[in-house]
């Protein structure tokens, strides 16, 4: 009997352990790259899955019970370009941190100093910028 209470409680335990790891990932899902809820996430994640309910419903009814065609292309539509747009923003975040990321290496290899002396007018160092 001990035995078994052991094995529940680790059961139990790592039950409870994985599902917050599972939720974890789930809300994951619906966050952009910064870690900020992004409502194009949710908007496409939701779209898709009625998407793939609607059309696993209709695969087992009656043909005059199906939606019209252009509402199922309307929300293909809608899931598709909301994750097509949350993609690109993901692009783009990282091209303007590449682009940040050079100019502040050329800002630094800029500011170099130099052996001019006191009344230098080169304007390339730190004494004729300051």
């Amino acid at each position: 009997m001990v035995k078994i209470k052991k094995c529940m409680k680790k059961l139990f335990s790592s039950i409870k352990e994985h599902s917050k790891g599972l939720c974890a990932w789930i809300g994951g899902l619906f966050n952009d790259e910064n870690g900020h809820p992004s409502s194009k996430r949710f908007v496409g994640i939701v779209a898709s899955l009625t998407l793939c309910i609607t059309m696993y419903h209709n695969s087992y009814s009656a043909v005059d019970i199906a939606p019209a065609e252009y509402l199922v292309n309307a929300v293909a539509l809608l899931a598709f370009s909301t994750l097509g747009l949350s993609s690109v923003d993901k692009f783009v975040k990282s091209r303007k941190d590449m682009h940040a990321a050079t100019k502040a290496s050329e800002a630094v290899a800029e500011s170099t100093t130099c052996d001019c002396p006191e009344g230098c007018t080169c304007g390339k160092c730190d004494r004729c910028q300051a």
